[in-house]
């Protein structure tokens, strides 16, 4: 029952904290933290001298193959149930990216070393996923364009991205969440465990530049509104940043 759940949560999280305590002392207090309200502003802030991105805040793809610039890349991941997919499907239909599901991607194409019992998931192959996406002839995502979504990281090639979102919630949330899924009690506890220990928040950190990772909590839908519209405000500013160096290449 409910009464049962937080208990446990409480429980793993006070033993995991302990374990973070002595064994991951080096690890910025950045990491160990939820992004506050402040952070959160600041990650996505675009300077006040900056001047404002061609025609409209709304960037879209269109506006970057307008004056033949290569569109970035956005990866979102989490601890299953943070809610990437939503959040990539939803950024995908006002910019007009590419929505990449790479789970789904690979259950379609048949890109995984089978099916685990245990945790009731598909083994997806890296190699062969990574194959897949380097296509030139087909998904080609070294061309840009792409919002990937996937729980895991720290495989896909660090060039690929040029900003990495890493959603969190927390764990009453994320319980709910994936219960609501039929989660086993397992595998829920499997997934809110890897959340309390921050695990992909780490990986990201680990495998990308720091001033491209942002940590963004999604608890609420009116967070996901408002993480849409801050990456648009990202993407100006990114194409922006991509049409001044382009002037300056010109004028050289």
């Amino acid at each position: 029952d409910k009464t049962s759940r937080n208990i446990w949560v409480s429980a793993r999280f006070f033993a995991l904290c302990l374990t973070v305590m002595h064994h991951k002392q080096h690890v910025h207090a950045h990491r160990h933290a939820y992004l506050t309200a402040n952070s959160y502003r600041s990650s996505f802030c675009i300077p006040s001298h900056a001047p404002p991105p061609p025609q409209s805040t709304m960037t879209t793809l269109e506006d970057f193959a307008q004056h033949g610039l290569t569109p970035p890349n956005i990866l979102i991941t989490g601890t299953p149930g943070t809610g990437k997919t939503s959040l990539a499907s939803e950024l995908a239909s006002v910019t007009n990216f590419t929505h990449l599901d790479v789970s789904r991607l690979a259950i379609d194409r048949e890109l995984t070393d089978g099916y685990d019992e245990a945790r009731q998931t598909h083994v997806i192959n890296e190699d062969k996923v990574i194959d897949e996406m380097e296509d030139e002839h087909d998904l080609n995502v070294s061309g840009g364009g792409y919002i990937v979504d996937y729980h895991g990281c720290d495989f896909f090639p660090e060039r690929y991205f040029q900003l990495v979102i890493v959603l969190r919630s927390d764990t009453s949330t994320l319980w709910d969440r994936l219960a609501a899924r039929g989660y086993s009690e397992s595998k829920v506890q499997e997934n809110v465990q890897a959340e309390i220990m921050q695990v992909v928040l780490e990986e990201a950190h680990d495998s990308y530049k720091p001033d491209i990772v942002v940590e963004l909590v999604n608890n609420h839908p009116e967070e996901m509104e408002s993480h849409v519209e801050k990456i648009q405000e990202w993407l100006g500013q990114h194409l922006q940043t991509m049409l001044e160096k382009q002037q300056e290449g010109a004028a050289q």
